[in-house]
């Protein structure tokens, strides 16, 4: 890709006060996009968006708290975005996580599971469904969710996580069949073992990050830098003819 291939577009970014969603909010701005930054975090949002304005300037961002498993405040955050920033054009449905809660199948109980299934699953369906519809109105935009390698194979002590990152690849699949006639494409990135604030203290367990070095072709975990290339290029024309995909961002993680 060259130049800005998402100039005027504005962009919306789900968990963007750290990690992997700070690094696609940035990244999208680079890319040429005004960028609203999404979280419960306030504060996090906030320092994110802060960072894309004072690179491109006062009206290139904006930040606001979103709890993305309640439909009211997702709708709440479009009117919002699209009073400050215009019509929306580009969604990154990043928000979720493990949060370290592993746990063994055996020992899982309804609240742990529906915290897991609320935080990735649900949220994710939330802003589809109101960014969707909006886009769809309009016959125009890309959605692009944020899987996990684990919705493809499995970690012990993960089944819930995995579950529900394997109901967002459907998600993704699903929503691209009905909205491509509408003029909206959906793909996904399925991002593996990354170094991130959240995953710092896991990583730091020599027997767990010995264990997933083990399993990476590529000897060594991702960076949050590393998811945007691919997003940007799934939310932008450049991908026109693309829908329905999830590209997977593992080192390798999944061919073995």
């Amino acid at each position: 890709m060259t130049g800005q291939p998402l100039q005027d577009r504005v962009a919306v970014v789900t968990g963007a006060a750290r990690g992997i969603g700070r690094a696609l909010a940035v990244g999208l701005a680079e890319a040429g996009a005004r960028v609203a930054c999404l979280d419960l975090d306030l504060d996090g949002a906030s320092e994110t968006a802060a960072s894309i304005q004072k690179i491109h300037g006062s009206g290139s961002s904006l930040s606001a708290h979103c709890d993305v498993t309640d439909l009211d405040q997702v709708e709440a955050s479009k009117a919002s975005v699209e009073e400050a920033l215009g019509e929306v054009d580009v969604v990154i449905a990043n928000a979720g996580g493990p949060q370290g809660q592993a746990r063994p199948f055996v020992e899982m109980d309804m609240e742990a599971w529906s915290t897991m299934i609320d935080r990735n699953l649900t949220g994710a369906f939330a802003t589809g469904l109101v960014y969707g519809r909006a886009l769809a109105e309009r016959g125009r935009g890309s959605i692009v969710f944020v899987a996990s390698q684990l919705s493809s194979v499995v970690r012990p002590g993960l089944i819930h996580y995995a579950v529900a990152k394997a109901g967002v690849a459907q998600l993704v699949r699903g929503m691209a069949v009905e909205l491509a006639p509408l003029g909206v494409r959906v793909n996904g990135i399925a991002p593996g073992p990354t170094e991130t604030p959240g995953t710092a203290d896991l990583f730091a367990r020599s027997e767990v990050r010995d264990g997933l070095l083990a399993a990476i072709p590529m000897r060594r975990f991702g960076l949050p830098d590393e998811m945007v290339g691919a997003t940007v290029f799934l939310a932008s024309d450049e991908a026109s003819f693309v829908t329905g995909h999830i590209l997977y961002i593992d080192g390798g993680y999944t061919l073995t």
